[in-house]
């Protein structure tokens, strides 16, 4: 059952993500995201559209707290989620990868489920 009790952060995107509900994101230039790409650093979940110029785009980001994901593979409570290469959740193979979520929900490709935010984390050696 979700709850979703995400820490909100507003941040300005330059790509149309009004197709990429609730995928990773990263950190792109000052103040600005854009969709996470395999193995690269999560700063959150990208959660609704804000309204904005054709120019200048909003979406508010879930940075801590827990949050929706939309996977990209099937996920057991507890696992360790990094992106896929299209922000979507996968589970994280080795004590190397980033990780941007902890399943609090297993699920299947496609299927959104509730997750643990963790931004920025990485499994140590």
């Amino acid at each position: 059952m979700s709850q979703s009790l995400p820490v909100l952060y507003t941040f300005k995107t330059v790509t149309n993500l009004s197709t990429t509900d609730y995928r990773f994101v990263k950190l792109s230039d000052d103040f600005t995201v854009a969709l996470c790409g395999a193995g690269e650093a999560i700063i959150g979940i990208r959660q609704e559209s804000i309204d904005g110029s054709s120019e200048e785009r909003y979406i508010n980001v879930a940075y801590l707290g827990t949050a929706k994901l939309t996977l990209g593979d099937t996920v057991t409570i507890g696992q360790r989620l990094k992106s896929d290469s299209v922000g979507r959740g996968v589970p994280s193979t080795s004590n190397t990868e980033e990780y941007g979520g902890i399943a609090l929900e297993a699920g299947v490709v496609g299927q959104v489920v509730e997750v643990l935010v963790v931004p920025m984390g990485s499994l140590s050696a």
